[in-house]
């Protein structure tokens, strides 16, 4: 990813009529670290450009004075022999706007609401492509000149191969003595060379002999003035018996083809990289800067019982299957980074290792898990039989794993590792190994999660905790969120950032969320009636309760209903993944809730998915700003981002709260700027419904 390090500073021209949208591309901008130059209307956005000769513009299409294809036009008419990408962001999707956008020179567009987080990497993405299009311009403008200053050598042999007439071009490197300049033809050394050569293409026949070798083409090596040249000879024979030889020197070339033979290898069988390519292609990986941390993982898939096959139905039969089993690795490796099957994208290289042995790199991995689900899914691919000459051929897969860098930095080390998992599957029975001992207990960890999971409400290992929520100008508890907590007899106390995730990929989720909200409806009952405390409990709700629980609505009325409640006496917590599911759904679930007396907040802002259009499409009445924001809150950037939600919320008439506060610099902060609720340790750690009460009554 050097190359986003390269764009970085890069100007970007933002032109948009609307304040707060150019607010928010400017400050997104700006944390990606461009240079940016904003503008209200096209008129401003034409002399910008003229004056400051952006890397990037961004137009808005509908703007006051001039339009933004207006002014994309007038751009590109007054400097044609600029690249400058022009992208214009506009909330019109229809097929004409489109293809006027790019009538009037446009290269892209945004269709409006923008999502955020990938803004800046879109930019990034137009600005490589704008620099990899100057770059091809200015290749093809040098090969151009190079083509028409070095034009070929013709060389007009007589019916008896005597030179009678040269034609040097320029490439004057290949004749050393002045024989040219003389007329002296016979007595030069590349002329004496071509013509020992034409007498061997031609078997040492005369020149009359043409009808059976016009027009051919071969290439040789010749040792011209101390040095070897490539050399491509091209023969046509002309009237009169005349032979006509062109001569290139295409030594530049063949070093570029053999520079290129080196990185591009191929196994013949299966048309798959070779093992070559891999340890090329692993080598370059692994030396590449990873300023992200990302994880590289080689798997080696055997196929097993090869022998076995070899020995039953003939090497033809195992090469057919060699190549089969390839083709349906290549075609399912390309589904599965195609999103299919929910892998997470990524990069990936298939490769024919040996014989009976694939290999696949995988790199930019955030996740370990990721490379154990691709060696499950590649073992899917193989459970169909293949039919091969008649026969069904049923195989299996035994994987094994390294990662870098946890197992090895060396490429060398890695493909050993790699091999020895894979025999380790093979002889273990396992059929999937991985040689990191760190992996695997976080595999068999996980696995104990799963089973434990589904057994902890039977067990009642499931309690709640409570993080108070204050005001910030009079610092009250009037509010708290409810947190779920695990201790498990086997595992311990198991952190919900490492339980939670699990239980959303399974139903249980739902379970337990059932039973959070239950619970939480008990404990706020037992405040009010038997403590004479009014508090109101954020719950957080899990995405599959709106994509999977019945009648949401009237469970929620039914648990506050029975605890003699008011729906007034609970928030209920959605992530912004919630919102980008069946939108008309969900903002049909949520209206009723919140029609009911029911509070609706967003949870962890800016995180997810964020668009404004969340925020003016759905009913809300929190805006929780996630603590990620708060922690980095010496970041300037970070501060104006604050800022910026803060603002945005309150216009929106929405209650701001910051989460994760710890320090008084960081309330000081967040008062100043008139945020209404914090939660964090600066008041308390999340705590168990008797030390809360005591919290609430001192």
């Amino acid at each position: 990813m050097g190359w986003l390090q390269q764009d970085k500073g890069a100007t970007v021209l933002i032109a948009d009529d609307d304040e707060s949208q150019l607010m928010l591309l400017e400050q997104t901008l700006l944390i990606n670290q461009f240079a940016v130059i904003p503008v209200r209307n096209g008129l401003e956005a034409v002399e910008a450009f003229i004056k400051h000769r952006p890397d990037i513009v961004l137009l808005d299409v509908d703007m006051p004075q001039m339009d933004g294809f207006t002014a994309c036009e007038l751009m590109r008419s007054q400097f044609p022999e600029l690249t400058v990408p022009i992208v214009m962001v506009t909330g019109m999707d229809d097929v004409e706007s489109i293809e006027k956008a790019y009538a009037v020179g446009a290269d892209d567009f945004i269709v409006k609401p923008i999502s955020w987080p990938i803004l800046g990497h879109r930019v990034f993405y137009y600005l490589k492509g704008s620099r990899a299009l100057s770059e091809i311009k200015e290749r093809n403008e040098r090969e151009k000149t190079l083509f028409s200053a070095i034009p070929d050598i013709v060389i007009q042999f007589d019916e008896t191969f005597c030179a009678k007439d040269i034609h040097t071009g320029r490439q004057q490197h290949l004749f050393s003595d002045n024989c040219v300049e003389t007329g002296n033809l016979e007595g030069c050394a590349l002329v004496l060379m071509v013509k020992a050569l034409l007498k061997v293409q031609f078997g040492g026949q005369s020149g009359k002999q043409t009808d059976n070798f016009s027009r051919q083409q071969f290439e040789e090596s010749l040792w011209l003035n101390g040095k070897l040249n490539h050399i491509e000879i091209r023969i046509a024979a002309s009237q009169n018996n005349e032979v006509i030889v062109l001569l290139r020197d295409i030594s530049d070339r063949k070093a570029n083809e053999q520079r290129i033979l080196n990185l591009v290898m191929y196994d013949q069988l299966t048309g798959l990289p070779n093992r070559r390519y891999l340890e090329d292609e692993l080598e370059r990986c692994l030396t590449a800067s990873n300023p992200n941390g990302d994880k590289v993982a080689l798997l080696f898939a055997n196929i097993d019982r090869f022998s076995k096959i070899y020995e039953s139905f003939g090497l033809k039969v195992g090469d057919q299957l060699t190549v089969k089993v390839g083709k349906r690795m290549k075609e399912g490796l390309r589904h599965i980074f195609q999103g299919e099957h929910g892998a997470s994208p990524g990069h990936y290289r298939l490769s024919r290792f040996s014989e009976n042995e694939f290999a696949i790199m995988l790199t930019h991995l955030s996740d370990s898990n990721e490379a154990f689900r691709i060696a499950q899914l590649m073992q899917d691919m193989v459970v169909d039989p293949f039919d091969i000459e008649h026969h069904e051929i049923y195989v299996s897969l035994s994987v094994g794993i390294a990662f870098f860098p946890d197992d090895s930095s060396n490429s060398v080390k890695l493909i050993e590792m790699a091999g020895q998992a894979a025999n380790l599957a093979k002889q273990s029975g396992n059929h999937i190994s991985c040689y990191s001992a760190s992996f695997n207990e976080q595999a068999q960890r996980k696995l104990q999660i799963e089973k434990n999971l589904r057994k902890a409400l039977d067990k009642n290992e499931f309690h709640l905790v409570f993080q108070p929520k204050l005001c910030v100008d009079e610092p009250s508890v009037l509010s708290a969120e409810v947190l779920l907590r695990w201790t498990n007899e086997d595992l311990g106390f198991v952190s919900p950032g490492e339980f939670i995730p699990i239980a959303e990929q399974d139903e249980v989720i739902l379970d337990i969320s059932r039973w959070i909200v239950q619970k939480a409806c008990e404990l706020n009952s037992r405040l009010y009636h038997e403590f004479g405390l009014d508090v109101t409990l954020a719950i957080n709700l899990s995405p599959q309760q709106f994509s999977h629980q019945q009648n949401l609505v009237n469970f929620f009325v039914d648990k506050v209903s029975n605890v003699d409640l008011k729906p007034s006496n609970f928030e209920l917590e959605i992530t912004e993944n919630v919102l980008i599911d069946d939108v008309d759904y969900t903002s049909k679930q949520l209206n009723q809730l919140r029609e009911l007396g029911f509070s609706i907040a967003i949870d962890d802002f800016g995180t997810g998915y964020s668009s404004l259009s969340y925020l003016t499409r759905f009913n809300i009445d929190t805006l929780k700003i996630d603590q990620s924001f708060i922690s980095t809150f010496d970041d300037p950037r970070n501060k104006k981002l604050i800022e910026t939600l803060i603002v945005m919320g309150k216009k929106l008439n929405m209650k701001i709260v910051a989460e994760g506060v710890e320090t008084t610099e960081q309330l000081a902060f967040l008062k100043q700027n008139h945020c209404d609720y914090v939660q964090g340790y600066i008041y308390a750690r999340p705590l168990v419904f008797d030390d809360f009460v005591a919290f609430l009554q001192s």
